[in-house]
This record gives C-alpha cells, sequence and structure tokens, in this order.
C-alpha cells in the first residue's frame, strides 16, 4: 500500500524494481496538480541551491525555477559571457563532430531532422581546426549544407555551397548562378535585381534584371576605375576589353561624357595610350582600330 510521510526520509537509494524494464516514477500529488506543484532537485549546502526544477506544466528548468520552455537553462555571470550548455564529443579523431538537429515536422524517427548545426573537428590529434556546418533539407528529403564557418588562424572562412572555403566568404553554385542582389524583395517576386554568375572557365558575368536596367561603376574621390587584362590575343569576347550588343536598335553602345562647372585642365573623355616594345619581326601596334562590318542599308 501506500506510505503518507510528512517529514524527511533519508534514503541512499531509490530503486523502481528488479527487472530489466522496471519502472521508477516520482510525482509530486495524488490529486489534481495546480501551479505550484512543482518538483524540486536541491544539492550543496544542505539543499541551499535548486540544481533543477520541473513545474506542473511539465517544464524542466536548470538554474531557474520558473522555466518558461520546456527546457530552460539559466546561468549568469554579469559583464562576462557564460556557456549554460555544452555538448561534447570526446574523440582525438578525425572527423568528431557533434550538432544539434531540428524537426519541425510530423517525422518520429530522430533520424528524420530537417535541420541541423553540426560542429566537426576536421584533423586528428591536437589539431583543433573545425568547421560548423548548416543544413537543412530540400522538398526530396536531401540533407543540403548551404552554410559552412571553416575556422583559421585569420578568424574564419565562410563558405556558402562548399564546406571547403578558400577565402573570407566563397559562394559556390553548380550552375554558376552565385549571387542575387536584389531591390525591394520581401516575399521572393522581385523584377529589380542583378544577378553575378561564374562559368566552368572562371568568366564573371554582371547580369541586371528589370526594366532598361544599367550598371554604373563609381570611384569615390579621386579614385579611378582600371582594367587590367591577361588577354595575349583575341577579338569580341576574347579580347582584352570588349564591349558587345546583339540588342541595340538605336542609340550608342558607349557613351564618354565630361560633365561638372570646375575649369578644365586638359580633360580628356578618351585618352589611349599604347607603350612598350614589340616582339621579334614585323608588328603593327594600333592605339585605335575602327573597323564596320555591318550589312544592310
Amino acid at each position: 500500500g501506500a506510505y503518507v510521510m510528512d517529514t524527511s526520509l533519508i534514503v541512499p537509494t531509490i530503486i523502481g524494481g528488479t527487472g530489466t524494464t522496471s519502472d521508477l516514477n516520482l510525482k509530486t500529488t495524488s490529486g489534481v496538480g495546480a501551479a505550484g506543484a512543482d518538483m524540486h532537485f536541491l544539492v550543496g549546502n544542505n539543499g541551499a541551491p535548486e540544481a533543477m526544477t520541473i513545474i506542473n506544466s511539465g517544464n524542466v528548468g536548470i538554474g531557474t525555477v520558473g522555466p518558461v520552455k520546456p527546457l530552460h537553462v539559466l546561468s549568469t555571470s554579469a559583464g562576462a559571457t557564460t556557456n549554460p550548455l555544452i555538448l561534447t564529443n570526446q574523440s582525438s579523431n578525425a572527423s568528431t563532430a557533434v550538432g544539434i538537429q531540428f524537426n519541425p515536422s510530423a517525422l518520429s524517427s530522430v533520424d528524420n531532422y530537417l535541420g541541423n548545426i553540426l560542429v566537426t573537428k576536421l584533423n586528428a590529434t591536437t589539431d583543433y581546426t573545425t568547421r560548423m556546418d548548416f543544413t537543412v533539407t530540400d522538398s526530396a528529403g536531401t540533407n543540403r549544407t548551404p552554410l559552412s564557418i571553416l575556422g583559421n588562424t585569420t578568424g574564419g572562412n565562410v563558405g556558402i555551397g562548399t564546406t571547403a572555403p578558400d577565402a573570407a566568404l566563397e559562394i559556390n553554385h553548380a550552375t554558376g548562378d552565385s549571387l542575387r542582389l536584389t531591390y525591394n524583395d520581401s516575399n521572393g517576386s522581385a523584377a529589380n535585381y542583378t544577378d553575378f554568375s561564374v562559368s566552368s572557365a572562371g568568366s564573371l558575368t554582371v547580369a541586371p534584371g528589370g526594366t532598361n536596367p544599367s550598371i554604373s561603376l563609381t570611384p569615390g574621390g579621386t579614385g579611378s576605375l582600371v582594367v587590367v587584362s591577361g588577354a595575349t590575343t583575341g577579338t569580341g569576347s576574347t579580347a582584352g576589353f570588349s564591349l558587345a550588343s546583339s540588342t541595340l536598335t538605336s542609340g550608342s553602345l558607349a557613351d564618354l561624357t565630361i560633365t561638372g562647372t570646375g575649369a578644365l585642365t586638359n580633360q580628356k573623355a578618351l585618352n589611349i595610350s599604347v607603350s612598350g616594345a614589340n616582339g621579334t619581326g614585323a608588328q603593327t601596334t594600333y592605339g585605335a582600330y575602327l573597323s564596320n562590318t555591318h550589312t544592310g542599308t
């Protein structure tokens, strides 16, 4: 039967049973629980510190007697950094990892997570180089890692679409559509944007969208715009610098304009300078070469 005690009972060990499936049940009251029917776990100097509290709602508090969520961990360190939660997977082996999984779905298996934050120790022994991966799941249920942070001696490289970023920020995409800058888009329906893409050869394409878009390059102060090419030969798209359009029906492909009210002092809208020595053999160097191969009237 049940035993009712209204004083303290000193019991070093409480055992639920002797069977392999024996349970141990702890409950605060045999009546209808209400606010205040809490379970307290006391430690330290005669139970002075309250290490953990389970309140009537089922919320668990560690370091707090008033947990407001299913698990509420509180550690107070005024004016300093505190880490109230530490997740550890202790090993000296490479690829040792520890993480947190998120499952905002009806999937019951712990392996069927839809989001994950994972920290991996990349190398063995005392090399503490780590990588933090942020993983999400696509519509087909495949886990993807869109963001990785790789630790290094300069602070860390951030990779989007790659787990091995080689620069402070590296953006990788299988088809080269790496970056989009958008104007005033809160729901993904923007019509005004500029795409930056990289070809398999490493060529950069800047493609503005919207109506009558343009690209403005405006160096600040007394700065200048410099285009340096490593091309040794070529025409059209393989030239050192090329302006091309297949849709221009009127107007100009390029306008060079000087505006302002300052005194003119040897200003030039276009200055072409060719210097250096030709190689061996007969060669011709042009400061400008203009050709019109247009057909039709």
